[in-house]
């Protein structure tokens, strides 16, 4: 009877880790870790390019499973650790086309991370879902395609958050919970710096 409860114990324990260690994977690459070993680890076995920085973020472009992506990568300002990596995808000149794309994905994650815990796909007046700007209404705040997973408690150390940008881009963004506190910390630590 104790051997079977040892068993249980450490087969319980291997899913746990396995499940951890692909939930912080991006293309089965880790995503965690100081910003230049991560660039170097997206370049040298994705391929993928960095091309420019946005406000200060870091931008590279490739193929992500066999599409067309940009990675956003935030970092912690002192220690520059990687906090949250956003995969902003092809962008849309029609919403249909955005909003086609979106639910199809939006399937695949809803298998694979279970269903979230926040979906907003609203429009406020005068905008309306089909009346041609909905893109604006998004860029104004008055509009919404967005889910997130929130804390997942089977995945300890992420947070997972997907929507439609008035950029007209699908963003899917992929925050390390622990990673976000130091870079919370060390936010504080730059804002009461001396020097």
């Amino acid at each position: 009877m104790q051997l079977s409860k040892r068993f249980f114990f450490i087969a319980a324990l291997t899913l746990w880790a396995n499940i951890n260690a692909h939930a912080q994977r991006i293309a089965m690459l880790d995503i965690a870790g100081h910003r230049d070993s991560f660039i170097q680890r997206f370049e040298s076995q994705l391929g993928f390019k960095r091309v420019a920085d946005e406000q200060k973020i870091p931008i590279l472009r490739g193929s992500l499973n066999g599409e067309p992506a940009d990675l956003r990568i935030f970092e912690t300002p002192l220690t520059n650790r990687v906090y949250k990596v956003e995969v902003r995808f092809q962008s849309h000149s029609k919403w249909k086309e955005a909003k086609s794309y979106y639910l199809n994905k939006l399937k695949g994650l809803q298998k694979k991370y279970g269903e979230p815990v926040i979906t907003k796909q609203i429009f406020e007046k005068p905008y309306c879902d089909g009346g041609g700007k909905e893109f604006e209404a998004i860029k104004s705040k008055k509009g919404q395609f967005y889910c997130d997973w929130g804390d997942m408690p089977y995945i300890q150390n992420l947070f997972l958050q997907y929507w439609i940008s008035g950029d007209t881009h699908v963003y899917l963004s992929f925050t390390l919970k622990d990673e976000l506190m130091k870079y919370e910390e060390e936010k504080e630590l730059t804002k009461n710096a001396l020097f």
